[in-house]
């Protein structure tokens, strides 16, 4: 315990060292003439901020032609790629994920934002995205995001290795917004001072995770679980707690097989998916995924296709009073204006 605090300390002033040199202009941050929103965290992950960026999508792309910059975590190609098809090996599972859904973005991977970025704009986009950022302190972003969780917020956690932060806690004051992500359904005046005693005047908006249809990996067909259904939840995602409590409210029983975040599965594993469904001992049953996950699992289309396969559509859900939409594209039209007039 000792020995992770010692290093978390040695971790923390190499990352407060890199941050002083860019607070003081030694090394510098560049701007670009396109508005740039990042999504980003202080912790290493869990946070949402994957279904964060689907849901600016959907605000954001019926007014502007939007472009996606990612570094493609945990791909195994190098280099700047636009994502033209669905490669999850060779750009990631996010990515991959996003484009599906959404064809007609320009998205691309590159651990170089500066290059990526560049090359976004150089295909006519208006508005671009960049997913984790937040550390890239490389690129100057227009409006910042942060994202942390309500039950494990990042002001009540440690930096790396102790903990899982990123960088120091006062850093969030760099961020133009808070997003509490997966928050409980009752969100009273107590809970929202209990936050706000931590961030100060840092707009802050808080959100729930909305499970919506389950829908065939292969036929796209909608299932309706009942209290008699048992289900295998199959994940390769930071933290599937939320999900495997939410179909247990509404199923007989929720068995589970479980990966690290942005696992890659393989023929076995699938072969293994396959065995400990066959015997749950039941012939009401199903197996569930996420939208992440299905995009690596239809690699196997041709083995999983005919088995009731099914992928948990979400979205989220802000605070009605919180006015979060309108306040959010007001910012970026008045941010875009701007870098039309300079």
């Amino acid at each position: 315990m000792l020995l992770l605090r010692f290093f978390s300390l040695i971790y923390g002033l190499f990352s407060e060292f890199k941050n002083i040199l860019f607070n003081y202009n030694i090394l510098k941050s560049k701007n670009f003439n396109k508005t740039l929103i990042c999504v980003g965290n202080l912790s290493t992950g869990g946070t949402g901020k994957t279904s964060f960026v689907d849901h600016l999508i959907n605000m954001l792309s019926k007014d502007h032609k939007i472009g996606i910059i990612s570094r493609g975590y945990k791909r195994k190609s190098k280099g700047f790629h636009f994502v033209d098809d669905i490669d999850t090996n060779k750009y990631g599972d996010e990515v991959c994920m996003l484009k599906s859904k959404y064809p007609f973005l320009i998205i691309a991977v590159d651990i170089n934002r500066q290059r990526g970025i560049n090359k976004l704009i150089d295909k006519n986009v208006e508005l671009i995205i960049m997913d984790d950022g937040f550390q890239n302190r490389w690129v100057k972003a227009d409006i910042q995001f942060i994202l942390t969780t309500f039950k494990n917020p990042f002001f009540n956690d440690y930096l790396l290795p102790f903990g899982r932060l990123r960088e120091k806690k006062k850093n969030f004051k760099r961020s133009d917004y808070i997003i509490i992500t997966k928050c409980d359904l009752s969100l009273d005046n107590k809970k929202r001072k209990y936050f706000s005693n931590h961030l100060g005047n840092k707009p802050t908006y808080f959100c729930q995770t909305k499970y919506l249809d389950l829908t065939h990996i292969r036929t796209k067909k909608k299932f309706n679980i009942c209290s008699k259904t048992e289900i295998l939840l199959v994940t390769a995602i930071a933290d599937n707690t939320e999900l495997f409590n939410d179909l247990a409210k509404i199923s007989r029983k929720v068995h589970t097989y479980s990966k690290t975040d942005h696992y890659s599965f393989t023929k076995t594993e699938v072969d293994e998916i396959i065995k400990i469904f066959n015997k749950i001992d039941t012939t009401d049953k199903i197996i569930v995924t996420t939208e992440k996950d299905r995009v690596k699992l239809m690699n196997f289309i041709r083995f999983i296709g005919e088995y009731p396969f099914y992928v948990q559509k979400i979205a989220l859900d802000f605070h009605e009073n919180d006015n979060f939409e309108k306040n959010i594209l007001e910012h970026v039209r008045e941010t875009s204006k701007n870098k039309e007039l300079s």
